[in-house]
């Protein structure tokens, strides 16, 4: 039975590692104007979704590029959260951490694949479940 669950540890880890994430707040960068205040996203119409999904359209309501999996997430997370009355941004995160921890786990079993190799499969899968810190650049003083 342990043999069919190896898969599990790169997925915790990948869930794990983010878990201080979900009571986050959006960042500054570019998640106001995609997801907490574009109204195309968070109460989308039915020609929303259709222009979404169509990619000949102007995307200017849409971050400029035609991503339509990440603005119907968005969408979805957005509904998710008027249904629930849970922050917006709580379920965002929850989302991409649960993609990530997905990640983790079909990292862990492509590499069982290709390899043969269970054990090495476990300690790369591991290894890419967990984060890197960032390093910062030097200060010039």
């Amino acid at each position: 039975m342990l043999r069919r669950l190896w898969p599990l540890l790169p997925l915790l880890l990948g869930l794990l590692a983010f878990t201080r994430a979900w009571r986050g707040d959006f960042l500054l960068m570019d998640d106001d104007w995609l997801v907490s205040e574009n109204a195309a996203v968070l109460n989308p119409s039915r020609q929303d979704l259709k222009d979404i999904l169509n990619p000949f359209l102007p995307r200017e309501r849409f971050g400029h590029e035609y991503l339509p999996l990440r603005d119907l997430s968005y969408s979805l997370d957005a509904a998710i959260s008027r249904a629930t009355s849970t922050p917006l941004n709580r379920i965002c995160h929850l989302t991409q951490t649960a993609l990530y921890g997905l990640d983790c786990l079909l990292a862990a079993l492509l590499l069982a694949r290709l390899t043969g190799s269970v054990r090495l499969a476990l300690i790369a899968s591991s290894l890419f479940a967990l984060p890197r810190r960032a390093r910062r650049p030097p200060v010039d003083e």
